[in-house]
């Protein structure tokens, strides 16, 4: 079966390498997601999952990202984010359960300013809050991606990349732009070794800037027609 590349029809929960899997690779991950008696029954509901996308995450071994688009389930393409790795697949929905899960049982590599990095962007995408999840706003053409137009008044060249410097003890301290809900966002964030992260400080620029061009149901984000909130 030739490989296809398809439209996806939101962006990346966050920035990072992400590569569509080969058709081999896929039909794998198929497999086991067919058999998961967790994803099954919450994200195929008459669906068909269409293509899959992933990133390594530097900061597990041995662990991936994950995406899939889901079409034909009478409520448009939705896309579907996971991880993937030693336990199996384990949905992202928006609760921080199974990253604390992993960092206890399989321990977190963040020796790295590259690791706290990219573990920082993964964390606060993939963790909401009421207004739905912390976006990293690292430039303008991320902050178009997420809204689906162009940044606007206060929020143009307002992004810039994750600059990191250190803390006091095992901690790490990182500043950045964030977009949360329709507001965006001065953030300084601290990151320990075990991997528990803190908004140290947060100073609001924005208040009434378009946020995502999509919603979270659970672990299913869906593009809207409007001013999403990536609740």
């Amino acid at each position: 079966m030739a490989h296809t590349t398809v439209s996806w029809p939101v962006p990346p929960l966050f920035e990072a390498d992400w590569r569509e899997a080969p058709d081999p690779l896929a039909a794998d991950l198929r497999r086991h997601l067919v058999l998961s008696p967790v994803f099954l029954p919450q994200t195929m509901v008459g669906g068909r999952m269409v293509q899959f996308r992933m990133t390594l995450l530097p900061f597990w071994p041995g662990w991936a990202a994950c995406e899939v688009l889901i079409t034909g389930t009478g409520e448009g393409d939705q896309v579907v984010g996971f991880l993937y790795g030693p336990f199996g697949a384990e949905l992202l929905d928006g609760r921080s359960d199974i990253i604390h899960d992993i960092n206890d049982r399989r321990g977190i590599q963040l020796q790295t300013e590259a690791q706290r990095e990219a573990y920082l962007r993964f964390f606060t995408s993939a963790v909401r809050g009421d207004e739905g999840a912390f976006f990293l706003v690292e430039s303008d053409d991320r902050l178009a991606e997420l809204t689906g137009g162009e940044p606007r008044g206060a929020g143009k060249g307002l992004g810039h990349p994750i600059r990191s410097r250190p803390g006091d003890g095992d901690t790490s301290l990182h500043d950045a732009v964030v977009l949360y809900g329709a507001a965006l966002f001065r953030s300084t964030f601290s990151v320990l070794r075990n991997g528990l992260v803190t908004m140290e400080e947060d100073q609001v620029v924005m208040e009434d800037h378009p946020g995502p061009g999509f919603i979270f149901d659970g672990a299913h984000r869906r593009p809207v027609t409007g001013q999403g909130d990536a609740r």
